[in-house]
């Protein structure tokens, strides 16, 4: 966790996978899909 002086933090990658939040896998599904604008054209 990084300390400031507002209300808001940021949680790094070991600290997110231990609440079960792998932001790896979650990254490598949305570069899998197609883009949203490649569908209508």
């Amino acid at each position: 966790m990084l300390a400031g002086e507002s209300d808001n933090f940021l949680l790094g990658r070991d600290a997110l996978k231990e609440l079960g939040i792998d932001v790896e896998h979650q990254l490598d599904q949305l570069a899998g899909q197609p883009l949203l604008a490649a569908e209508g054209d």
